[in-house]
């Protein structure tokens, strides 16, 4: 990913793109709204893989696992699977993210 000068960064206030990798638990819901509110605008968000879409196997009848996650946070993109190839994730960060980093180029000027 680093050839496209994407990098990975543990805080969501130097992000550019969020990327949702996993269900949505009880723990989560209230932190996955705040972690959201964390990153700058414009906030670009991709689920990856089945988890975070319908809550795959772990969604199941009394379980705690909330699906969609487009109920709590918008989502720009997602890529299915379970998991999903590094391909498709890498294609789906690229789709959106350049238009972000653009939108915010302009905002700063």
């Amino acid at each position: 990913m680093e050839q496209y000068g994407i990098y990975v960064h543990n805080n969501p206030r130097e992000a550019d793109v969020l990327l949702l990798t996993g269900a949505v638990t009880e723990q989560w819901r209230t932190n996955l709204k705040r972690v959201y509110d964390k990153a700058p605008e414009p906030k670009i968000v991709v689920a990856i893989g089945n988890c975070p879409q319908s809550g795959d196997v772990f969604n199941q009848e009394g379980g705690h696992v909330y699906a969609p996650a487009s109920d709590f946070i918008p989502v720009d993109a997602a890529v299915s699977g379970c998991p999903p190839r590094p391909s498709e994730i890498l294609e789906a960060i690229l789709a959106v993210g350049p238009q972000a980093i653009a939108d915010r180029g302009r905002e700063k000027k």
